[in-house]
């Protein structure tokens, strides 16, 4: 039996400006594109890489990470690398691991299903596994996963907008100060 877990994401739907700094801490909008490149944002690679680093699923051993499907099984007899037992492997040890995570990676996102909530802005997670636990945490993590790469996001253009607005003061303030000086010059010379 496959077991399949379900999270919902929803999109941020407020529109907070910053002093007419157009879209620095808006939300998302919620037109078809804008909810399609979240939808590939949730099937993105770099997103599952995190889930697997924060559930430590390249650490357990290939069934624990996925569930083995008929198609590896196939390809791993296809490859002529393995037909010959005991030869010395061209790989490095850093190959053979980025190989294994990238093998991880596949394997879920070959399980992971992300669908739009008919035409509002939420999105399902789905995941399916042989273990019911693990689906629900592997859909929940990936959810999380999700929240906390916007929340990332709006954190760094928050603090691209503060330095922003702190190197714009400093300039004004230079500009009052040449102002200030400027007029107290004309004022001197013209009595």
């Amino acid at each position: 039996p496959l077991y399949d877990a379900s999270a919902l994401v929803m999109l941020d739907q407020r529109q907070n400006k910053v002093m007419d700094v157009d879209a620095v801490l808006s939300g998302l909008p919620s037109d078809p594109t804008s909810i399609e490149n979240q939808l590939q944002i949730l099937r993105s690679r770099s997103l599952i890489a995190r889930v697997i680093d924060k559930l430590h699923l390249d650490k357990a051993g290939p069934a624990k990470a996925v569930a083995p499907s008929l198609l590896s099984d196939a390809i791993d007899y296809v490859n002529p690398a393995h037909w010959f037992g005991g030869t010395a492997s061209t790989k490095s040890k850093q190959q053979e691991a980025e190989d294994k995570r990238n093998g991880v990676i596949d394997g879920l996102l070959a399980s992971e299903t992300v669908t739009e909530i008919g035409r509002s802005s939420a999105m399902k997670i789905t995941f399916r596994s042989p273990d019911p636990n693990r689906s629900a945490m592997i859909a929940n993590a990936i959810a999380n996963a999700y929240v906390d790469d916007q929340l990332n996001a709006k954190f760094e253009a928050t603090q691209k907008t503060s330095k922003w607005l702190a190197d714009r003061l400093q300039q004004l303030s230079r500009q009052m100060q040449e102002a200030d000086v400027a007029v107290q010059q004309y004022k001197a010379a013209h009595d």
